[in-house]
């Protein structure tokens, strides 16, 4: 009998930093947009676990590999007169 896959979902951590890299840069490959990546390891860290933290992430994993990720963030559009929040996921 075939052994089933193993899953993980989990907020990201600091040290996961270089993997949300990659699965940025995989998925504007993806998009056939890789040279628009401009972020770096250090502004990932600063915007996602620095002193004014303005996103986070979740990351799932298939046994080791990691194989999606989705980002949550507050927004202010005017016109609702308070904050709101969306997300977007990748996978």
């Amino acid at each position: 009998m075939k052994r089933p896959k193993q899953f993980e979902i989990r907020p990201a951590h600091v040290e996961d930093v270089p993997i949300i890299l990659e699965l940025i840069r995989d998925l504007a490959t993806y998009e056939r947009a890789p040279n628009e990546v401009t972020a770096t390891e250090e502004q990932l860290v600063d915007v996602l676990f620095g002193e004014r933290q303005a996103a986070e992430v979740i990351l799932a994993f298939e046994g080791q590999s990691p194989v999606g990720f989705a980002v949550f963030f507050i927004i202010f559009p005017p016109g609702w007169g308070g904050p709101g929040f969306t997300s977007k996921t990748c996978s």
